[in-house]
């Protein structure tokens, strides 16, 4: 009973996230595995804890925001992790105009290179 409510409050809190925050598109390109235990999220290459790994992917975050809020952030951590990464690097975010051009011009892409250690 009490692990159907910690999974219950787990997905409820997944939900909220994912729905706080106005994600136009959300692209993965690259191999997939099991989800991994644990994630290190990790802002340069250098800072894989790992002596041997490889880039599995890369996942970009497409939103019509005007920053990258936390809440993002963690949104592209959770794919990398059901995408079976050890390790996600999250790289420097960039904007392009909007094709077409609609109400929302800018959009701000948020880029993770996805890492499994060997």
């Amino acid at each position: 009973m009490q692990r159907f409510f910690k999974t219950s409050l787990t997905l409820v809190v997944i939900a909220v996230l994912l729905t706080g925050c106005a994600v136009v598109r959300l692209h993965h390109v690259g191999r997939m595995y099991p989800p991994a235990p644990t994630l290190d999220v990790v802002y340069a290459e250098k800072d894989i804890v790992a002596a041997k790994y490889v880039f599995m992917g890369e996942i970009l975050l497409e939103t019509t925001e005007s920053v990258i809020t936390p809440a993002m952030e963690q949104q592209l951590i959770y794919e990398a992790r059901l995408r079976g990464a050890n390790a996600v690097i999250i790289g420097e975010a960039d904007a392009r105009f909007a094709s077409p051009p609609g109400p929302e011009m800018i959009i701000r892409v948020l880029r993770g290179r996805l890492v499994r250690y060997q």
